[in-house]
């Protein structure tokens, strides 16, 4: 049921030594001789040739996985090292307009008055420039309260608006009680506190950058049986010449049990989505040499072979939020489903390279038309 390389190599700085280098390189080469059947010496004489026609160093041949068998030497080369990958990126995303993606509010602004559906804003937290939708201010525990207290009992969440891999998300449920409002951090947070005691702990630190509150994702329960804590989303990778827009690659991103977030820095795993079928491959870490799992090693569910639910309208969206963004050609997309139908989550015109590992072909070949 699961595989794992065991003890499987720490990861190394690209600006380490070159004695901690070649030790870690030995490492990674024995892990792949051990795990793969790929010997040392044809892996290193990969390297070699990579280096001498590409200079592809040897971390980034297994940064990127450019080991797979499935991969030939002509398909290796035509990997992008990371300047040209950036290049391709500036020029599929002119900088300029990439800046509105950079920041969560203004990126939600421009999907949602466009139609396409993300989760409902309901307002921008600041000490100085906050507001609600009701361009009410929104900029200390009072306002927010009361901006709460007519949502009623329900769920919420905080964002920062340019953090990075679920940075700063705090998820929160709302209690009324004898026209008090509460609050009580998810997944299990310790008692309900005042707005203002959870502001002071939760918010407080947090809010000088701005803080977006949304409602709730309810996702599918297709989707939660695989993790309930966690919203488990969807990364998409979508590449538009003109009109036509091409879905590159996705994967499942699944949390672990008692996160909130999906994201494999706080353990969650992966599944690569097959895109004729909508169907589940083999679960896996994000690691560089990752355990693998049929089921979900926390809840038991079985994830291989699974399919995507309302996968036909996840392609449909994703092709259509790249269609409606300002001058963009490729991005990737965060995308959650509910049970009424899926929606943006986020939309990042710069996503990391690494990502292209988990899609089957070298970034050269992905982000060609």
């Amino acid at each position: 049921m699961t595989s794992v390389v065991d003890p499987p190599p720490a990861t190394l700085s690209y600006n380490a030594r070159l004695g901690a280098k070649l030790r870690y390189v030995w490492q990674l080469g024995g892990a792949i001789a051990s795990r793969e059947g790929i010997s040392r010496t044809r892996q290193y004489l990969e390297i070699a040739y990579l280096y001498l026609t590409r200079r592809f160093g040897p971390l980034m041949y297994y940064e990127h996985a450019l080991w797979r068998r499935e991969l030939s030497l002509a398909q290796k080369r035509r990997h992008l090292k990371n300047a040209e990958f950036v290049h391709r990126v500036h020029t599929l995303n002119p900088p300029v307009y990439r800046k509105l993606s950079d920041n969560k509010l203004a990126e939600k602004a421009l999907l949602q008055s466009l139609g396409v559906p993300t989760a409902p804003l309901l307002g921008h937290l600041h000490p100085h420039q906050g507001s609600d939708t009701r361009c009410r201010p929104l900029t200390n525990p009072r306002q927010l309260e009361a901006l709460l207290g007519e949502l009623g009992e329900s769920r919420v969440c905080f964002k920062l608006p340019e953090g990075l891999g679920g940075e700063g998300f705090i998820a929160a449920e709302i209690r009324l009680q004898a026209g008090d409002v509460q609050l009580r951090r998810l997944p299990a947070g310790p008692e309900f506190q005042r707005v203002a005691e959870f502001y002071s702990q939760h918010l407080e630190p947090r809010v000088a950058a701005g803080l977006l509150i949304e409602r709730y994702v309810e996702q599918h329960p297709q989707m939660a049986r695989f993790n309930p804590s966690s919203l488990n989303t969807l990364r998409i990778w979508v590449l538009r010449q003109e009109a036509e827009v091409r879905v590159l690659g996705m994967v499942l991103r699944i949390g672990r049990q008692g996160e909130v977030v999906d994201n494999t820095h706080n353990g969650g795993i992966l599944a690569q989505v097959d895109l004729a079928s909508g169907r589940l491959a083999r679960a896996k870490t994000g690691d560089l040499f990752p355990a693998t799992f049929s089921r979900h090693p926390d809840s038991g569910v079985q994830i291989e072979g699974q399919e995507v639910p309302l996968f036909d309208a996840c392609l449909a969206l994703a092709r259509e939020a790249l269609r409606v963004f300002p001058r963009a050609h490729f991005a990737g997309l965060d995308m959650a489903i509910t049970e009424s139908g899926p929606l943006i989550v986020e939309l990042n015109l710069e996503p990391s390279a690494i990502s292209a590992r988990n899609f089957g072909a070298p970034l050269g070949d992905l982000l060609t038309w």
